[in-house]
């Protein structure tokens, strides 16, 4: 017959020393350093590569005019809930600066010329 009232006594757990678990990191580390070195270096020489041969790309922004009626009522619901409402000025200044009107002035002044700079594995427009 076992007793129902039995307390068992264990073992304090035995702390782990964290300076031990970085030290035996560092040393596992240290053993591989050549491997992590050609690993960095084979990387850096694809990105190089990579950065060497794709076209350069841009960001586009683009300014889009909505026309109404002078008459609308829109506009004042605009100006009501605090949202400024472009004035006919603003609008001309958005369309001079627009892309298609100095796409157009440019096709009109054959001006359509590009030019590309050779490199070993490909050309890139300038």
């Amino acid at each position: 017959m076992k007793p129902e009232n039995i307390h068992t006594i264990s073992k304090p757990k035995e702390r782990v020393d964290e300076n031990s678990d970085i030290r035996k990191l560092f040393l596992d580390v240290l053993k591989i350093w050549p491997i992590i070195l050609v690993f960095v270096l084979v990387n850096l020489c694809i990105a190089y590569i990579m950065l060497k041969i794709t076209n350069p790309t841009y960001q586009v922004k683009a300014t889009l005019e909505i026309k109404q009626d002078k008459n609308s009522e829109s506009l004042d619901l605009f100006q009501n809930i605090g949202i400024k409402v472009p004035n006919s000025i603003d609008n001309e200044i958005a369309i001079l600066n627009s892309f298609t009107l100095s796409l157009n002035a440019v096709k009109q002044l054959d001006f359509n010329v590009e030019y590309f700079r050779q490199n070993f594995w490909s050309s890139i427009s300038t």
